[in-house]
């Protein structure tokens, strides 16, 4: 079996990491509302904070996913 180039591998890899961070948002989300249930102001906002953190990651990784999708002539 050949060895696969580092985009190759990037390719691979990058899919997985945005669906493990976009199960990771929706399981902090629900401990935000339980925050937000139980009037937990502060942490609250800064929870929510990391979430909004988080978001920006998986748009980069989408973006990174999107510029190795474009022919390399193109990047």
């Amino acid at each position: 079996m050949p060895d696969h180039t580092l985009t190759e591998k990037i390719n691979v890899l990058l899919p997985h990491w945005l669906e493990h961070n976009l199960e990771h948002i929706a399981v902090m989300q629900t401990y935000l509302d339980a925050l937000e249930q139980q009037g937990e102001t502060e942490t609250t906002r800064t929870f929510a904070q990391a979430i909004a953190r988080m978001d920006d990651v998986s748009a980069a990784l989408q973006t990174v996913i999107a510029t190795l999708a474009t022919p390399a002539t193109h990047r």
